[in-house]
């Protein structure tokens, strides 16, 4: 019965001691990212450089709509204009059931972009020296009966041109 107790109190002192050396662990994680644009060409985010990672269009109960979702950005070609599109044309918001799919409408600048490259910003001083250009995602109509969770994913290819 002794040598019972003494093995089950080491056990219970071995589980405390070995709970106390978890309890003693801290942890301190750092991911960094850094982009710098080239200085003759860039088209970046303004002041937000995590756009686009995780973007929500609220639903606006008073009107029944998906509000806008808008971004300035930093716009600059030392000699060219710049144009943009949209790899595969304009995307849609889709819930699995394509009668409810919902196109959206993407501009930048006012350009009503495609998946035809367009002019986006003049070449010339103003664009040389960098602008600040006006991206706005809005919804196309609704479907009446439209419900549920929606996503979309989509890439803008900005480039040089004359």
């Amino acid at each position: 019965m002794l040598k019972s107790m003494a093995i089950t109190s080491s056990a219970i002192i071995l589980a405390i001691g070995s709970s106390s050396a978890l309890a003693a662990e801290s942890r301190s994680e750092i991911n960094i990212k850094a982009v710098i644009p080239a200085s003759t060409f860039h088209a970046l985010p303004f002041n937000n450089p995590t756009f686009g990672q995780d973007e929500t269009l609220n639903y606006n109960q008073a009107t029944g709509r998906l509000d806008p979702l808008t971004q300035m950005y930093s716009l600059k070609s030392a000699t060219q204009a710049i144009k943009a599109y949209i790899v595969g044309g304009p995307a849609i918001l889709f819930n699995g059931n394509p009668a409810q799919d919902i196109p959206l409408i993407t501009t930048l600048g006012g350009v009503i972009l495609s998946d035809i490259s367009q002019e986006i910003a003049a070449a010339g001083t103003p664009t040389a020296a960098g602008v600040q250009s006006l991206l706005e995602i809005k919804t196309g109509t609704v479907p009446a009966d439209a419900t549920g969770t929606f996503n979309s994913n989509f890439t803008i290819i900005f480039e040089e041109g004359a």
